[in-house]
């Protein structure tokens, strides 16, 4: 879980520790080391063939492994001031670039799910709708 924060002024009646669900996001980012043990002929010598192609495609850059978190910012409130703090889910990593659109949007929504226990347990409500 990463935080960063800003100090802002607050404006009169600003909610403070809340979070609107949709303005949650999606945070992509390479995975620079993904474990790729599975694509070893080794392992699965039934379809070493194929994996030997796939991890080919890996190299020559085909696809690569990224990873998804979901982020969310809140206000706490420091006086006539307030603090912006952003949080992000831990993420799962080693995704291939080339994934289903859809299982790329079930990891977010997983990632999404997580990142409410986090703030639940900051104490940051997430409103939905």
């Amino acid at each position: 879980m990463t935080q960063d924060y800003r100090m802002l002024d607050r404006a009169p009646g600003q909610a403070l520790m809340t979070v609107h669900a949709e303005a949650i996001e999606r945070v992509v980012c390479p995975d620079p080391d993904p474990d790729l043990s599975y694509l070893d002929p080794d392992t699965d010598p039934d379809h070493a063939a194929e994996n030997a192609e796939r991890l080919a495609a890996y190299r020559t850059g085909d696809w690569s492994c990224l990873g998804i978190k979901a982020k969310a910012s809140f206000l706490i409130g420091l006086g006539e001031a307030a603090i912006i703090q952003t949080v992000e889910s831990p993420g799962l990593w080693g995704i291939e670039s080339d994934s289903d659109a859809g299982y790329l949007s079930e990891v977010f929504g997983e990632e999404t799910g997580i990142l409410r226990d986090l703030l639940g347990q900051l104490g940051v409500a997430v409103i939905d709708g």
